[in-house]
């Protein structure tokens, strides 16, 4: 794996370099620190200014000391040959500051957008309900994401063991990327709480938004974030939402009344039960997360312009 990786970034060196030999390049912009320092020699001989793009911390969840050295090296290289970093949230800026020293002018944020808006037709809705065994007079709290432990869906499941008896049911829509064995974990927690009738595994989607928008409500409890992406498209869904009370959640969600604390299923399953019987907090949950759905729908491509352009 070692040789891999050294052929991989020389051989990258020298790739990025024939690449811009003979081209009239303006501005180097990429989407890590790591390709960034991969176009060091480009940018060091043609004397460009580059732009990179942070949208994760690759350092944070890794206890991996070579992995995590080499890439305290590279994106260190990345960050000092960058004119301009942009990240994804003030979390992470304040990371990125904290462990490279970054100046304020040199750093600043740009977040993951909504795109598109989703909604889907009475009948659409209906149909995407009854296809998971959802009765229409019951509510359902849908979440999405890719299986584990870092998704957390587990506080998810054991939340639903408060709700029994009270016509709400759990849809999950995802799956494991590698047989990591934390489906098999997920259901076996089913199982064992005895929620087989009312916790249900949609398995990938090609359209998970479709059924994101036939939910009731949408949670996202994970336990660590980068940008969280199945949350802010679940905005977009016009759903209310609720989080985990993590920083980078909580950047996007912002209001309490969105959030809950991961020591407490309680907290969160008064929360569901009040939003499936209290038409008026129901209403009230929709709005504040509409509010933050305004606050990330703009054009992710026309700011990245703009912000090349003010170099």
């Amino acid at each position: 794996m070692g040789l891999f990786w050294i052929a991989f970034v020389l051989k990258s060196l020298f790739k990025a370099y024939s690449c811009f030999k003979g081209r009239d390049i303006e501005t180097v912009v990429t989407f890590a620190p790591f390709h960034t320092a991969l176009c060091c020699i480009a940018i060091m001989m043609g004397r460009l200014p580059a732009v990179t793009y942070i949208r994760a911390d690759n350092m944070k969840h890794s206890r991996n000391y070579i992995r995590n050295g080499f890439f305290y090296l590279t994106d260190w290289l990345g960050v000092k040959l960058s004119s301009k970093v942009f990240v994804v949230s003030n979390v992470l800026k304040r990371t990125y500051q904290k462990r490279y020293g970054i100046q304020d002018g040199k750093i600043g944020v740009q977040p993951n957008n909504i795109e598109n808006r989703r909604s889907v037709s009475d009948s659409e809705r209906a149909n995407i309900r009854k296809s998971i065994g959802i009765e229409p007079n019951e509510f359902l709290i849908i979440s999405s994401g890719v299986f584990n432990e870092g998704k957390n869906f587990s506080f998810l499941i054991g939340t639903m063991k408060h709700l029994a008896g009270q016509r709400i049911k759990l849809a999950i829509v995802g799956d494991e990327l590698a047989r990591t064995g934390e489906r098999k974990r997920l259901q076996e927690l089913v199982t064992q709480l005895g929620l087989q009738s009312l916790v249900k595994f949609c398995g990938w989607q090609d359209d998970p938004a479709k059924f994101v928008a036939s939910s009731d409500l949408y949670v996202h409890p994970s336990k660590h974030e980068g940008s969280p992406n199945a949350l802010l498209e679940a905005l977009g869904s016009l759903v209310p939402c609720l989080g985990s009370k993590i920083e980078e959640i909580e950047e996007v969600l912002e209001y309490d009344e969105l959030l809950f604390p991961l020591d407490n299923e309680n907290v969160l399953a008064q929360k569901v039960l009040k939003a499936a019987h209290d038409p008026a907090y129901y209403s009230y949950l929709k709005e504040l997360s509409l509010m933050r759905c305004e606050r990330y729908s703009f054009k992710w491509g026309d700011e990245l312009l703009k912000n090349i352009s003010s170099l």
